[in-house]
């Protein structure tokens, strides 16, 4: 996944977001549809390694600094509504669609990389499926963002109305 970079503008950043949303809902689908062609009988979980148990480390990790972010947007949603105050909500919402992300990549990676390493099919659907999670996470965050940076624009263009 390409990294974000914070010296772009924001309108760049959020056009990576989405890209990156439209790839990991295709990753989502195929992912389903790898799920699909399983025969329950024969699907056969290995022991863990030592690099599954890093990556499940790592993905667990993301998922908590993405709980951070989230929160980090909701203090202060219900607040005033000055410029920077949009703009720095904007961001908030850029920094939470990135971690939301981040432990989407980690989430379905895991299952694309160690296939085995689930105890059934169940736990299979159970992981993509937080994984799905984790990605309308992100696009919630991308969905408040892009409306942070209108509202934005739209206060400005009616204050210079004005003169």
């Amino acid at each position: 996944m390409a990294s974000v970079s914070w010296s772009q503008s924001i309108n760049e950043v959020l056009q990576q977001i989405q890209d990156q949303i439209d790839v990991f809902d295709g990753l989502v689908t195929t992912l389903r549809q790898w799920v699909d062609t399983i025969d329950p009988l024969t699907y056969k979980s290995e022991a863990w390694t030592e690099e599954m148990k890093k990556a499940y480390e790592e993905y667990k990790t993301q998922e908590k600094v993405l709980g951070k972010k989230k929160n980090a947007i909701k203090d202060l949603l219900p607040s005033s509504q000055a410029p920077e105050e949009s703009l720095n909500k904007a961001w908030l919402a850029v920094d939470w669609a990135k971690a939301a992300l981040a432990a989407t990549e980690g989430r379905l990676n895991f299952v694309q990389s160690y296939k085995n390493a689930f105890q059934d099919i169940d736990s299979i659907n159970g992981h993509i499926q937080a994984g799905e999670d984790c990605l309308k996470s992100a696009k919630i965050a991308f969905e408040k963002g892009e409306k942070q940076l209108k509202d934005l624009w739209r206060r400005w263009l009616k204050d210079r109305s004005a003169y």
